[in-house]
């Protein structure tokens, strides 16, 4: 009864879906699966090679993700048509033209992002809801630019003055774009809406600017800098380095800086989502005393760096924030962490880490299949290690578990398979290796004289630590 979004994105080999001419909630047409009482074409297979396809008139809404990846170069929508779902056409790399139908009201994020060959949207002058101007699709109420055709072969780019917004993925990936002059109308740039521009060397940021998505220029690995008025109320620049004033954010770092080390400034509180994501030069970082925040994906995909000095303060580091970091070996997390949130570490090449006193949690896959990882210290301030925070940690021969671990999930170490937990004896560390069946010893002062071991359930381990 039910398919969620994207349930069938990526899959590029799929030509068709089959359902039954009985079947309640769904049915086929041409090769792609429809919802039928929401009138919803949930998605198109990718690995239908036809080089064009009509949507059914009667079609009310494309689904989020609906030709994800298909590969025709026309495609007619039908005056039926309300509602472009999210990233319904994104990766569609032919296609090269859309006409959209009069009754469309609403396109979601991402829609047509790097659409490649994309050259024009056809939209009627009458329009209510959109309208093109340069070319680019513009949502009418909202004064945003949803939509830049990637496929022109054009360098540069005017937005227009009363462009309020940039919408997510607007720009995306539009390779050829070398320079982007932004209105003094504008207020808000959207996720994506700039990344992987590979072209784009500089962009001025007007001082009606309030709000920069983390995403927005992730990837711009040709970008050597930000230009901001001394006067922004809003955003600052230091060296080309963007930041926001009012809560001392690094917000983005500039992809195609070629420094192999960096400082941030003195006064800096928080590395923002994505600041440094992709930059692939830089091996040294050092942070101030007082920040307390790294955000998601902060450093992630950073694959040469190798040293970062985390200072006193911290508190915090976010989901997937040094994720893919293939050349970190070695982290010192200082004392006042709190947290680590999932996937934070990601098959990162450490070897050793000694976690803080004063860590309360250990998020989900943080330390995932850092396959080299040989020795792990856990503070006695811990008290929960969620799912699959060292799974595939295959180096890892022993852990001692403290006393005052409240919640270890199932799979926290799941393949681990040379892995025995050290407890204590009558600890709920014990409880867990018991009722799951793994191997565990006990921490000295519970060995008997003998060096042997008190009772234990799971596989047998040898010797006292």
């Amino acid at each position: 009864t039910t398919i969620g979004d994207l349930a069938f994105g990526g899959c590029q080999s799929l030509s068709k879906f089959i359902v039954s001419p009985d079947h309640e909630t769904f049915a086929t047409i041409d090769g792609a699966l429809y919802e039928k009482n929401t009138h919803t074409l949930v998605a198109y297979p990718a690995g239908l090679k036809a080089t064009s396809f009509a949507v059914p008139e009667g079609t009310q809404v494309l689904g989020t993700g609906a030709f994800f990846y298909s590969t025709f170069e026309e495609i007619a929508l039908p005056e039926s048509l309300t509602t472009i779902g999210d990233s319904a056409f994104s990766y569609c790399l032919s296609l090269r033209e859309i006409a959209l139908p009069t009754n469309l009201t609403s396109i979601g994020e991402n829609a047509f992002m790097r659409c490649a060959s994309l050259l024009r949207f056809a939209v009627s002058p009458d329009h209510e809801t959109f309208a093109t101007a340069d070319e680019a699709l513009y949502e009418k109420n909202t004064h945003t630019l949803i939509a830049y055709p990637c496929g022109l072969k054009v360098t540069s780019f005017a937005v227009p003055e009363g462009t309020t917004a940039i919408g997510a993925g607007a720009f995306c990936a539009c390779n050829l774009l070398e320079e982007v002059t932004l209105p003094e109308s504008l207020t808000a740039i959207g996720d994506n809406a700039f990344s992987y521009c590979s072209s784009l060397k500089e962009i001025a940021l007007p001082d009606s600017l309030t709000a920069i998505a983390g995403t927005a220029f992730n990837g711009c690995d040709s970008l050597l800098g930000f230009v901001v008025s001394p006067e922004h109320e809003t955003f600052a620049t230091i060296d080309g380095v963007l930041y926001e004033k009012n809560t001392h954010t690094l917000v983005a770092y500039p992809g195609g800086r070629q420094e192999i080390s960096f400082t941030v400034p003195e006064g800096t509180t928080a590395i923002g989502a994505y600041a440094f994501s992709n930059c692939e030069t830089i091996q040294q970082i050092a942070l101030p005393e007082g920040v307390s925040e790294i955000r998601k994906y902060a450093f992630s995909n950073c694959s040469s760096l190798r040293e970062i000095a985390l200072s006193e303060g911290l508190t915090s580091i976010g989901k997937y924030a040094f994720s893919n970091c293939s050349s970190l070996e070695d982290v010192l997390l200082p004392e006042g962490l709190i947290s680590i949130d999932e996937y934070a570490f990601l098959t990162c090449p450490l070897k050793k880490i000694a976690l803080p006193e004063g860590l309360i949690s250990i998020g989900r896959y943080a330390f995932s299949l850092c396959t080299l990882l040989q020795e792990v210290s856990l503070p006695e301030s811990l008290s929960t290690i969620d799912g699959y925070a060292f799974s595939y940690c295959y180096g890892l021969k022993e852990i001692a578990l403290p006393e005052g671990l409240t919640f270890i999930d199932e799979n926290a170490f799941y393949s681990c398979r040379a892995l025995t937990l050290v407890v204590k004896q009558d600890s709920y560390a014990e409880q867990y290796a018991r009722e799951f069946h793994l191997s565990y010893i006990y921490s000295a002062p519970d060995a008997l004289p003998d060096g042997k071991m008190r009772e234990k359930k799971g596989v047998p381990a040898e010797s006292a630590v």
